[in-house]
């Protein structure tokens, strides 16, 4: 498995809004993609927010980012970033249930 990881700094007066367009432009298109296993969104009241994608693989990862989805949103987040996202990749070593 393999995950990929954005940070995002919302401004907080702008944190739901921000939560609903990521929700409606990332999640539902995501979850059509194939390779696609599971995404998270985790928000702090401060303005941050952390989106973990899991896919099968690598290569299922770099072709949902090949999308575009991330160069749409940013587009569409403009007003309610307080900085640009963070991306991260990292490779699963150890998963429990």
């Amino acid at each position: 498995m393999f995950t990929a990881m954005v940070e995002y700094t919302f401004k907080p007066e702008s944190l739901e809004e921000a939560c609903k367009l990521w929700e409606e432009h990332v999640l539902e298109l995501a979850k059509k993609q194939k390779g696609f296993i599971r995404l998270q969104f985790y928000t702090k009241p401060d303005g941050k927010a952390l989106a973990m994608g899991t896919w099968e693989r690598k290569e299922d990862a770099m072709a949902f980012m090949a999308t575009g989805v991330f160069k749409d949103l940013l587009a569409k987040l403009m007003l309610q970033t307080a900085e640009p996202p963070k991306h991260q990749t990292w490779d699963l070593k150890y998963f429990a249930d």
